[in-house]
């Protein structure tokens, strides 16, 4: 099992609106395409409706037979089902998948995902299909930095990460990226101080596994991860750096930023070119800004410096000090002086 990071999901609450869920129903996703259709009003050259079909219209609908007789009809289409080998989690994963990537769709379909793992319904067998639906949801990877989805977000991916056993070995590795890509990110929009700082910590450790553009940067005793696996952790990471180098505006953040930005230059040649550019214009910023702060710190420092005697002197010569009384030149101790 994967050890999670970031903050911890409580579980939903009785009070408020309930977490969708989904038990296997296709009515249930039938309901997420209802909010995309648009009425179609009828053409000049629309045929009318046949009297039939206007009658069956407006007949109110039959309530739900409830009686014992159709609880075990069900029951026994559901046994045929099961006897048939046929899985709803497997039949309905693309219809899953190809609702998550919608903005719009995302809580709603991320919730009733999450109701599948904490009713046990996800198993060895369709933890692939369930996969598919996780990656899907992760066709914008900056996505779950967006206020409205991060509770989506972070609770359906802390599930999966907590459940990694029931996947292969390949998609717990992809499982182990998300943990960074998705809820570190998630732990670098923020203005908790002590969060961000343990959020920079773990993305370092990571960006530590690469190796240095040039040997004589690398820290004593540093492992680096296979070829093949680097390729996998790139693009997490480099979200990662985007959004801590999002924090650099705030004093709290900029010291660690200044550390990560320094850790991905020096490991620049693992990304693209283009990510390269981003990192080299944030390692600009951050020396700029590191150049400021020491300059204002020298002035400061020799403010500080100067004896009782210096400050005044130093007063009197920007002062200007006039001897006639109200009117005359001014001028500065020096010319006080001459003319005295």
């Amino acid at each position: 099992m994967l050890e999670l990071v970031g903050k911890a999901v409580p579980p939903p609450s009785g009070k408020g609106h309930a977490l969708p869920s989904w038990g296997g129903s296709a009515a249930d996703l039938d309901d997420l395409v209802g909010g995309e259709q648009v009425e179609q009003k009828p053409g000049p050259d629309a045929k009318k409706p046949r009297r039939e079909e206007t009658a069956s219209a407006v007949l109110p609908s039959q309530p739900a037979d409830t009686s014992p007789e159709a609880a075990m009809a069900a029951s026994v289409s559901d046994a045929a089902s099961a006897a048939d080998g046929v899985d709803e989690i497997i039949a309905a994963a693309p219809r899953l998948a190809q609702h998550i990537a919608s903005v719009k769709k995302f809580n709603k379909v991320a919730a009733m995902v999450y109701s599948l793992f904490e009713r046990g319904r996800v198993t060895p067998d369709n933890a692939s299909a369930v996969f598919s639906v996780l990656r899907a949801g992760l066709s914008n990877p900056r996505a779950c930095r967006a206020r409205e989805l991060a509770v989506a977000y972070r609770r359906l991916y802390t599930a999966a990460c907590a459940r990694d056993a029931l996947f292969s070995p390949a998609e717990r590795q992809a499982i182990d990226v998300w943990n960074l890509g998705v809820l570190t990110q998630m732990d670098l929009v923020t203005d908790d101080t002590f969060q961000f700082a343990a959020a920079v910590r773990r993305v370092k450790a990571r960006l530590e596994m690469f190796p240095c553009i040039y040997p004589a940067l690398e820290p004593e005793g540093s492992k680096h991860l296979p070829v093949a696996e680097r390729r996998l952790w790139v693009g997490a990471l480099f979200d990662c750096i985007d959004a801590a180098a999002g924090q650099h505006k705030y004093a709290w953040a900029r010291t660690s930023v200044d550390v990560l930005i320094k850790a991905a230059v020096e490991r620049r040649q693992n990304f693209s070119e283009e990510q390269q550019s981003d990192i080299q214009r944030w390692n600009a910023m951050c020396k700029g800004q590191k150049i400021v702060r020491q300059q204002q710190a020298a002035r400061e420092r020799s403010a500080k410096d100067l004896t009782s005697f210096e400050r005044k002197e130093k007063e009197w010569r920007e002062a200007d000090i006039s001897t006639n009384g109200g009117g005359g030149d001014a001028g500065g101790i020096d010319k006080w002086h001459a003319n005295n």
